[in-house]
């Protein structure tokens, strides 16, 4: 076994060249890969125990392993390498740890990489031929891979390797994640008496659009969840009404166990106890710190479980498949967890994004056309601060975009079908890629300049007590945050003009009644700087598809803007109002409000947003008997409900 020199033994920084090199060497080891079922297929009749320690005992599989576990796999220079090939870089990535992952995983992933660097079919197909033996054995496919290699007297190397890692890099022989690693560095004075550390925490995280999520022929999540051998689910209760058997229907053909919770995901459940509730299932269920938790269902239901699967275990993976428009490109996505609390827009939460996010434009089918609609908001707010060309797709598709449900009620569609399908996955894909590079590059929130924050200022004053949807709350956020970038200057009367059309055409809304009450509005500001510890740094467009900030809004002048904001939407379709604003409006339980702000005497009706937290375990799995159901099916049940 030889490795290239430019492996690090410390993970030191690379250059360029450094890293164009071992992908280079990389690539070369995978295309060796095609020569391997010629030498390890000659028996017909061994097991699949036997074929797989022939695979592993080969020097090119073992080369390969041994390179890939000795790299810096999140080194900015090796992404760069790889920057056309991101899947490859995906997999490598993955079987840095390839001690602990399943020997099922580890076999898929060398299958993938030669499948994207080879044009080889044949060995192509003798590999997937292979992987489909191994992975036939649920014993063989979920055992840890180093167990497999004691159990199996593996070659010296691999032991060589573990204790190398084990003193330079301990993330590859025992990594608590297979999707991040830290580093520090510590500093004292001589006698101890003052130390100071400085830590670096690196964790990935991946977003996908496909379609069809849930068909068999998606592996998207069988290749997570077959190594493992089980999948727990967390599952909002109407997407569970819906696509419930499907999903079920998708983990029995791929044999694999499914544990779904089935939970209730609207507004008023956003709470703490929904959370403590949900800790107690998954302890339950004995789910293990490297583990990832599938959520299937909307932002609310992401912010919810994300928040518990930070505090469960400290730190426990989550897959997110998003079935609304919020979460496919803001919430699902999102590092943000949180939960609502005296009144207040995610008083509690945590930073904790998932590992795969699954956008898959197939679930907005069956969408009340009201959720639809706010959903676009979080869209629109990306292209105005951030991307001029997906403002101008919004522009021309408005209407299209809603009657059609992102072209999945194409019917009545005339025109190309085809091309109006790769314009909905556009923009799903540039609203995703745009707020991903806003909220990733300052993920913990260490500065405050958050393009994604455009219209989300102002109105978490008042959406709950108005009791609106959040995507039009969102939306008068943002038609205000225009107006008031160009009362600064910094967007033309034609630009503001073009944003409160777009919202107007989208059919959200520009204005609420609730806004003449200032006071009210200006409290939600004071809150906001609170949260922004002490900066306003209010998001306005500067230019369409550009940011500046506000930082300055004393009463008076808010005011007199609110109010002048207001006489420019009675010149608006119908008079700024948007279409189906309230959660009522959609048969969504509406959060009881709870605007007093007096910590000392909290109303009782607190206690139904997120006051309760006293580790009465058994209390909680009690009260949410009927929002939160335990249901467990074996993976040879077959489902008897349809999809409609």
């Amino acid at each position: 076994m030889s490795i290239n020199s430019t492996s690090q033994d410390n993970l030191g920084h690379w250059s360029e060249t450094s890293a164009e090199n071992e992908k280079i060497a990389i690539y070369s080891s995978v295309k060796s890969l095609e020569n391997l079922p010629l030498e390890v297929c000659d028996d017909p009749l061994q097991t699949a125990e036997e074929l797989a320690r022939k695979i592993f005992a080969n020097s090119i599989v073992s080369d390969l392993l041994i390179r890939t576990s000795r790299l810096d796999v999140f080194s900015k220079d090796l992404a760069k390498s790889f920057s056309d090939d991101l899947e490859s870089l995906l997999m490598v990535r993955k079987l840095k740890y390839f001690y602990n992952q399943p020997t099922g995983a580890v076999l898929q992933q060398l299958a993938g990489l030669l499948q994207r660097s080879s044009s080889n079919t044949v060995a192509i197909s003798k590999w997937n031929e292979m992987v489909k033996i191994l992975t036939a054995d649920k014993t063989l496919r979920t055992k840890p891979l180093c167990r497999f290699l004691q159990e199996t007297d593996c070659p010296e190397c691999y032991l060589e390797n573990a204790d190398h890692l084990e003193k330079f890099d301990p993330h590859g022989i025992y990594p608590t994640s297979i999707y991040g690693r830290c580093e520090g560095e510590v500093l004292a004075k001589s006698d101890a008496s003052l130390v100071a550390c400085t830590s670096k925490y690196t964790l990935t995280t991946t977003a996908k659009i496909v379609y069809g999520v849930l068909s068999p022929s998606n592996h998207e999540l069988r290749n997570v969840y077959q190594p493992i051998g089980r999948c727990v689910a967390v599952v909002d209760k109407n997407v569970e009404k819906i696509y419930g058997a499907a999903l079920q229907a998708y983990f029995d053909e791929f044999s694999i166990e499914l544990k779904k919770l089935v939970l209730s995901a609207e507004e008023i459940d956003k709470d703490i106890a929904t959370v403590q509730s949900t800790l107690v299932l998954l302890k339950k269920l004995g789910v293990r710190r490297n583990e990832p938790i599938l959520v299937v269902g909307n932002g609310v239901l992401h912010d919810v479980i994300a928040c518990a699967a930070s505090l469960y275990h400290r730190n426990t993976p989550y897959i997110m498949v998003s079935t609304s428009v919020v979460a496919a490109i803001d919430a699902g996505l999102s590092p943000r967890t949180g939960c609502d609390g005296f009144g207040f827009k995610n008083l509690f939460g945590s930073f904790h994004p998932p590992v795969l996010a699954l956008t898959d434009r197939s679930f907005f089918r069956t969408l009340h056309r009201g959720c639809l609609r706010h959903g676009i908001a979080e869209i629109v707010k990306m292209a105005i601060v951030k991307d001029e060309e997906l403002f101008c797709l919004l522009e021309q598709e408005a209407s299209a975009l809603l009657w059609t449900k992102f072209g999945t009620e194409m019917e009545d569609f005339q025109g190309d079908r085809k091309s109006f399908e790769d314009v909905c996955d556009l923009i799903i894909g540039k609203a995703l890629e745009d707020y991903m590079r806003s909220e990733y590059s300052n993920m913990f929130e260490t500065h405050q300049c958050r393009p994604h924050a455009y219209g989300h200022t102002w109105s978490p004053g008042y959406e709950l007590p108005a009791g609106m949807l959040h995507g039009h709350a969102v939306s008068t956020g943002m038609g205000f945050g225009a107006y008031l970038s160009f009362c600064k200057g910094w967007i033309t009367q034609h630009e503001l003009n073009r944003i409160l059309k777009l919202l107007g055409d989208l059919e959200l809304a520009l204005w609420h009644p609730i806004m003449e009450n200032t006071q009210l509005v200006y409290k939600g500001q004071e809150t906001m700087i609170e949260k922004r510890a002490g900066n306003l740094a209010a998001p306005v467009p500067k230019g369409i598809g550009k940011c500046g900030y506000l930082n300055y809004m004393p009463y008076d002048l808010l005011h007199k803007r609110l109010q002048e904001y207001q006489q420019i939407t009675q010149h608006c379709p119908r008079q700024g109002k948007g279409i189906q604003v309230h959660c009522e409006d959609i048969g969504i339980k509406c959060p009881t409000p709870i605007v007093n702000d007096d910590h000392e005497d909290v109303p009782k009706s607190a206690e139904m947003n997120g006051f309760h937290c006293n580790g009465d375990a058994k209390k909680y799995e009690k009260k949410f008997s009927f929002p939160l159901e335990w249901q467990e099916k074996s993976a040879n049940s077959r489902p008897i409900k349809s999809l409609r």
